[in-house]
């Protein structure tokens, strides 16, 4: 097969065509097992019927609420007829979100048989049973609790492993992480080498090892060596890491504890929803989320947790079939090699087709122009869908016509650039400019995050090996679409990785990830394509008609609704009440018309955009909830006021927030420590300190604040219960292509004061 022949391009383009739906088939999760399997290993037919049988009649569960108290009390007989007593750890606690609760941690332990490490010599399997406002919280985080019964079964059933296995099922994650920083407080806490904590961002995909710690390498290694089916990548960890987020995990690394944080991050249109439900929970993904919890489980608790393990990994999963690993500080090593074989592998083949600088410099063009241009496309494609209104939301209801009119947009882009190329650099040159500049990328990349490119770095490495051992003639397209070949198999997973996580606004990166596997198959373009430019044009014709049919199509249907709360807000300082839409207000849906002539509004003083669509509403008696100062003592440089701080209507949840000029410089609630909020949540709040508390006491929170000099403090109160009250615009079952989200339809009073 030479490179003239057209024939190399032609199965290049097969190859992808193959690749393109086998890997994203081992994207999902894999197949349920049936009842007949191995009774030591995980039954997702006995967890997915424990799952039903504790939800049954279940609605929403969040922190302090009568239904989830109902819950733990399902979950405690459940453990008793286990022979696993759970010990309930009730604290109230506080978490630099700003959020206050008291929380009801369920706690449970298998000993081990010895010999336990001095110190931390107790691994444990983490996951939470409270949910948000809105939803059931079936696959969030239920599939986990579901999971972690199933485990302590098994293990409870089977030969004692070497060390204590500790079962922690947390409340009040969803408001603040509350139900760790309780944990972290309790004896157990100090004893915890390493944590699998479950978690999910949607209803279904795979269990995606998305987050580790420092001096990961040895959880990677037995991640590796015990998973089945892994499904992880460390460029998931690297940018998590970087970003704002937190997790229980993350509590639990703060106070020693290492671990891995499991995660599905498919189906989030139903995340934090009504629809996070029985029906739409993935049975596939409890499966897989209890295979790698309790092959996990049992590597650690089988391990010596005396030995100090220091070091970083790299680390991609291949297919789904094993783990690419290796200590981060080779990841340079790995790269330069790499691009060395490459430099080599050109010097060898231009002793048989000279390589110009001229040549490379076009080949260069045409390397860097598929690369920036299918990012620029994929900018310039998410900016056409957001600005008419077929994309308001990363994650649309029908996203096919829209990602098969991108791709043909690529195609057309790689069809473009080879007929301007390959009359100016033979296959050679634009062999040698595509591995130089990938390789020179991962170089550069190597020494700033090595930690986050392992699929980038890997392919430069084999190919330039097999540029290098390949003999002479014929085989430079086989080396060729080796080299396709390892770019799509680690590349097109980041893409499908790269759309559960971001969904539409990863179209640039999309774009870019695609283009460099395209770019791969620019050496295999013949002198002479036949018909490509009328193929150009058929491409372009074909993303145009598709494009159109993506920007007319609702974003919205029934199985992807918009997200859209229902609120009545009663504002005391101005006597008036409002209905109020908030959360997606891209569209306002028929049965809300009328908000369609509402006013929007800032409805906190530190918003920094109008974030609800108000009409007037008829009052139905509220009040305001109240700030009282029940002591002032003057001290050195400013004032201790002792508050009371609750609900005159009995919400549950009661709110203050102290301005930025109120200078407060500590919090106490209920006697606990207000732990100081990190700056990217005093951002977000544009640096007003929230305290909210959640209560079922008549007399509400006890807050302490220390104030730096004496100036009045400015303080904005508001108190939140769930449901609005009955009306026209009360929530109908036959709405279905909008839902309630996070906290869901509730009732908010609000009013100003000074102290």
């Amino acid at each position: 097969m030479t490179l003239s022949s057209g024939r190399g391009l032609l199965l290049g383009w097969v190859l992808l065509g193959v690749l393109l739906p086998l890997l994203w088939l081992r994207s999902q999760p894999p197949a349920i097992r049936g009842p007949g399997a191995s009774p030591d290993r995980f039954s997702v037919q006995r967890a997915g019927e424990l799952r039903a049988r504790l939800m049954e009649g279940m609605g929403p569960h969040r922190v302090g609420q009568p239904a989830l108290r109902v819950l733990r009390d399902r979950l405690l007989s459940e453990c008793r007829q286990l022979g696993l007593p759970l010990e309930v750890q009730s604290t109230f606690v506080c978490s630099d979100y700003g959020t206050c609760a008291t929380v009801e941690n369920l706690l449970g332990r298998l000993p081990g048989r010895g010999p336990l490490a001095a110190g931390r010599h107790a691994v444990m399997l983490a996951v939470h049973y409270d949910s948000v406002g809105a939803g059931p919280g079936v696959s969030d985080d239920f599939n986990g609790t579901a999971v972690a019964l199933e485990i302590a079964r098994l293990l409870k059933s089977g030969p004692a492993l070497r060390n204590d296995v500790i079962l922690l099922i947390t409340d009040g994650e969803e408001y603040g992480l509350l139900g760790a920083h309780a944990f972290a407080k309790h004896p157990w806490a100090n004893e915890v080498a390493a944590v699998v904590n479950v978690e999910a961002r949607g209803t279904s995909g795979p269990s995606y090892m998305f987050e580790t710690g420092v001096d990961n390498a040895w959880l990677v290694d037995l991640y590796a060596a015990h998973v089945d089916r892994p499904a992880t990548n460390s460029l998931a960890y690297a940018v998590y890491k970087r970003m704002p987020n937190d997790t229980d995990l993350t509590v639990f690394k703060a106070h020693g504890m290492n671990g891995v944080g499991l995660a599905n991050i498919d189906g989030v249109v139903h995340y934090h929803t009504p629809y996070d439900d029985l029906l739409h929970s993935d049975l596939r993904t409890l499966q897989h989320h209890g295979d790698v919890a309790l092959s996990l489980i049992r590597a650690l608790a089988d391990a010596d947790l005396s030995v100090e393990h220091r070091g970083d990994a790299a680390f991609v999963d291949l297919m789904g079939l094993f783990v690419l690993h290796w200590p981060v500080g080779w990841t340079p090593v790995i790269a330069l090699l790499g691009w060395l074989l490459v430099l080599v592998a050109a010097w060898r083949w231009s002793r048989e087709e000279p390589l110009m600088l001229r040549q490379l410099a076009w080949a260069s063009l045409g390397w860097w122009g598929q690369v920036l241009m299918c990012a620029g496309v994929g900018f310039a494609f998410f900016k056409l869908l957001e600005g008419t209104g077929a994309a308001p939301v990363p994650w649309i209801a029908h996203p096919g016509p829209a990602f098969a009119a991108f791709g043909l947009f690529l195609v057309a882009v790689f069809l473009l650039l080879g007929r301007l190329i390959v009359g100016r650099a033979h296959g050679t040159a634009r062999w040698a400019a595509v591995w130089f500049w990938w390789g020179l990328l991962v170089v550069g990349l190597s020494f700033v995050f090595p930690d986050a490119i392992p699929a980038f770095v890997l392919p430069v490495p084999v190919v330039g090996l097999a540029a290098v051992l390949a003999p002479r003639g014929g085989s430079r397209a086989v080396v060729m679409g080796v080299g396709t070949l390892c770019a799509s198999l680690l590349m097109l997973p980041l893409i499908f990785f790269l759309e559960s996580t971001l969904g539409l606004p990863a179209l640039p990166l999309v774009g870019l990830f695609a283009g460099m596997v395209l770019a791969t198959l620019a050496p295999l373009v013949p002198a002479r394509l036949p018909g490509g430019w009328r193929l150009l044009g058929v491409c372009t014709a074909g993303a145009v008609v598709l494009s159109l049919w993506a920007v007319f199509l609702s974003p919205y249907s029934d199985q992807a609704p918009q997200r859209l709360n229902i609120v009545y807000r009663f504002d005391q300082d101005r006597q008036t009440s409002h209905w109020a839409l908030e959360v997606d207000l891209s569209r306002v849906p028929e049965p809300l018309a009328a908000f369609r002539e509402g006013s929007r509004e800032k409805t906190t003083p530190w918003a920094k955009a109008p974030s609800s669509l108000l009409l007037p509403a008829d009052a139905v008696g509220l009040t305001a909830p109240e700030l009282e100062a029940t002591q002032v003592q003057t001290v050195e440089g400013g004032r201790v006021l002792q508050l009371k701080l609750r609900s005159t209507r009995g919400a549950p949840l009661v709110t203050v927030a102290f301005s930025p000029g109120s200078r407060i410089t500590s919090v106490r609630v209920n006697g606990q420590p207000q732990p100081e909020q990190k700056e990217r949540i005093r951002k977000l709040y544009s640096q007003w300190r929230l305290v909210s508390c959640v209560t079922d006491s008549p007399e509400g929170c006890a807050v302490e604040v220390t104030q730096e000099g004496s100036a009045p403090i400015e303080a904005f109160l508001s108190d939140e219960s769930p449901g609005v009250p009955p009306g026209k615009f009360s929530r109908r079952a036959e709405w279905r292509d909008f839902v309630p989200s996070q906290n869901g339809d509730v009732t908010l009073t609000t009013r100003s004061l000074k102290l």
